[in-house]
């Protein structure tokens, strides 16, 4: 595993425990709307990001295997 698999598989769980966390936040405290999109916003993008850098990372290793 490279540096750029560490990178997306980081992003990737910040992601998820972002949106677990505003999930449980929510839960028991009551959040405003813009608050709770903030949070879900931000660790769907985390996701996206950490799999647009896997991607890319994979297929440049198969370019450069072929």
């Amino acid at each position: 595993m490279n540096i750029s698999n560490k990178k997306a598989s980081i992003l990737l769980a910040t992601g998820l425990f972002v949106m677990a966390g505003s999930q449980i936040l929510s839960q028991y405290y009551p959040l405003s709307d813009i608050a709770n999109g903030c949070l879900v916003g931000v660790s769907l993008g985390l996701m996206i990001l950490g799999i647009i850098i896997r991607t890319k990372n994979t297929a440049a290793q198969k370019r450069q295997g072929s």
